[in-house]
C-alpha cells in the first residue's frame, strides 16, 4: 500500500447504523440528536489497542503478571498469554481510578486475540471500555442472523447509549481523552491531505485533532495545499441523512475529519485513530499505524475499521 487511499472519504460505503430519531431537515438542531452523534463517534473510535508509550516508570511485577493472567482468563480461560509493557494514563471513560494499561495477546487454538487490561485502583481488570467492546462485538455476531433492519438499528443504538461516560470535573464538565503526545506537524499534514485526496470535489473539509479544531498555523498550511480545508468552528455537524453536515458560510457539503489518540511507537512509527463523518449513515472510524522512512510517512497497517 503506497497511500492512504483506503482511508479516503471516497472509500466509505453506504453505512448501516442510523440514529433512531425523526429525520427532518432541521433535526441537527435537536440537542438529543447532536449528543447521540457525539457519543457514537467517541464509542466507535475507542476500540482498545496495544500502546507502547508512555511506558510506566516501574516494571511490571510478578504479582501483577499473575493478576493480569487471571483477569484475561475470564475471556480466554485456556489461552497462553503474552503481556506488553505497562503504559501510564487511561481514557477518561475508564474512570478516574484508572492508572495504567497492559495489552495482552492471548493464543488459543492457533489464533491470537488482543485484550486490554486496566489497572483500576489496586486491581488489574477488564476495564469499562474493553468490556463494552466485548459486548458490542458479541452483539454484532448475533445481529448477523437478524433480517429486520429496524431491529438491527435499534439494538446497535441501545448498545451505543451504554458506552461508558467520562467522569465530570468539579466544574461540571467532562474530562476528555486526548493524545498523550503532540502529533508531529508533518504527520498531521500527511494524514489530512491523504484523507481528502479522492474526496468529492464539491465538499469542504473540517479538520480536527482529538475532536478539537486544528491550530491556525496547521490550518493555514493545509489550506496552502488544498483550498477546501476550512475552520472546523464554521462547520455544522448533522446526523440527518437528508441534510448532512455543512459549511455555514456557503452551505456546501462538509466532512468532519479527525486525528485522535496519536501515540508514538519507537523508534520511527506512529499509531492513531481516524474519524470521518458526514451524517448519521456516513461515517468511518479506524486505527492506523504509520512509519517514517527517509523523511517520509507511509501507512503500514489499518485495523479496527468501523462503519456507522
Amino acid at each position: 500500500m503506497n497511500s492512504l487511499h483506503q482511508l479516503s472519504l471516497a472509500s466509505a460505503a453506504t453505512l448501516c447504523l442510523a440514529v433512531a430519531f425523526p429525520a427532518t431537515a432541521s433535526r441537527y438542531n435537536d440537542p438529543a440528536y447532536r449528543e447521540f452523534m457525539k457519543l457514537e463517534e467517541r464509542a466507535l473510535t475507542s476500540r482498545p489497542q496495544r500502546l507502547d508509550a508512555p511506558l510506566r516508570a516501574n516494571n511490571i511485577t510478578d504479582e501483577e503478571v499473575r493478576e493480569i493472567q487471571q483477569a484475561a482468563s475470564e475471556v480466554l480461560p485456556k489461552a497462553l498469554v503474552n503481556i506488553s509493557g505497562v503504559t501510564s494514563g487511561c481514557r477518561c471513560e475508564d474512570g478516574p481510578s484508572c492508572k495504567a494499561y497492559a495489552w495482552v495477546t492471548a493464543f488459543h487454538q492457533g489464533k491470537a486475540q488482543g485484550l486490554q487490561l486496566a489497572l483500576i485502583g489496586a486491581d488489574w481488570v477488564i476495564g469499562p471500555v474493553q468490556r463494552w467492546w466485548l459486548d458490542y462485538d458479541r452483539l454484532n455476531v448475533r445481529l448477523e442472523k437478524v433480517t429486520d433492519y429496524q431491529k438491527v438499528e435499534d439494538a446497535r443504538r441501545d448498545r451505543i447509549l451504554k458506552f461508558p461516560q467520562c467522569a465530570a470535573t468539579s466544574q461540571g464538565a467532562q474530562t476528555i481523552a486526548v493524545s498523550p503526545n503532540p502529533i508531529p506537524e508533518d504527520l498531521a499534514v500527511f494524514v489530512f491531505l491523504k484523507l481528502v485526496e479522492d474526496a468529492p470535489a464539491e465538499a469542504v473539509y473540517c479538520p480536527g485533532i482529538d475532536e478539537q479544531p486544528v491550530a491556525s498555523k496547521l490550518l493555514r498550511l493545509l489550506q496552502s495545499q488544498n483550498s477546501r480545508f476550512v475552520a472546523r468552528e464554521e462547520c455544522v455537524k448533522v446526523v440527518d441523512v437528508h441534510q448532512g453536515s455543512f459549511y455555514k458560510p456557503t452551505h456546501r457539503k462538509a466532512y468532519f475529519i479527525s486525528i485522535n489518540l496519536y501515540a508514538p511507537v519507537p523508534p520511527n512509527r506512529a499509531r492513531l485513530q481516524l474519524a470521518q463523518y458526514h451524517h448519521g449513515k456516513w461515517a468511518l472510524y479506524e486505527t492506523v499505524e504509520l512509519q517514517k522512512q527517509n523523511g517520509r510517512w507511509r501507512v503500514v497497517k489499518i485495523t479496527n475499521r468501523q462503519m456507522s
